[in-house]
């Protein structure tokens, strides 16, 4: 999973991933390699179609646990945690939307909607695209719902600082975080119960970071 993830993350933000093995003396390549690339593979067979030929996400933050990547007319939501609520919301998404698809599951029961977000945290209204969710998610490590449009993703209007309540307190949810340290950062997003967490938080010199504002 970890292999899988990293990969979606780093293809999000436009790069490519060269993944190193070291094998042994006699040029084999260890079980634990092994399994890591040959799983790695069998995902890109089923979910290729959101990682081979995309570009980078439109967005630099979104509120469930996952990243996007482009393709054309298509926005590609790789989702690695389902959430409890069954849904994704995509803000500030302008486009209309064709179609919405889950890959590798043709007869997945799936529907979008606009909706306009009136909360305290945004200034202007906003549109944004809720996608309802089957019950199950197909895949354990990263599931992709694929959002087809009339044009290339446009966005506008989101604003993924968090901003102080009316009681004055602030919440720093782990999404809108920027996890930062030296080299061997230990700490990375995790999830249990459906429930998003920094974990593997184990080298002291890692860090969050957050931008905040109000208005």
């Amino acid at each position: 999973d970890y292999v899988i993830r990293m990969l979606v993350d780093i293809v999000s933000k436009g790069g490519n991933l060269l993944l190193n093995v070291g094998p042994s003396p006699e040029g084999t390549i260890g079980p634990h390699e092994t399994k890591a690339l040959e799983e790695t593979g069998r995902w890109l067979e089923k979910y290729g179609e959101a990682i081979y030929g995309t570009t980078a996400s439109p967005f630099r933050y979104l509120p469930f646990h996952g990243r996007c990547t482009v393709k054309g007319n298509t926005l590609y939501a790789i989702v690695f945690t389902w959430p409890k609520d069954r849904q994704i919301v995509l803000p500030g998404l302008k486009n209309a939307i064709r179609g919405v698809r889950l890959l590798g599951d043709a007869d997945a029961n799936l529907s979008a909607m606009k909706s306009a977000d009136l909360s305290f945290a945004s200034p202007v209204t906003r549109w944004d695209v809720e996608v309802k969710l089957p019950n199950k998610a197909p895949d354990d490590i990263a599931s992709v719902v694929a959002i087809d449009l009339d044009s290339a993703p446009a966005i506008e209007g989101f604003v993924a600082c968090p901003q102080p309540r009316f009681d004055g307190t602030i919440n720093l949810p782990i999404i809108f975080g920027d996890l930062r340290g030296r080299h061997g950062q230990q700490i990375r997003v995790e999830s249990a119960d459906g429930e998003v967490h920094a974990g593997n938080w184990t080298n002291k010199h890692d860090y969050i970071t957050w931008e905040l504002t109000s208005f």
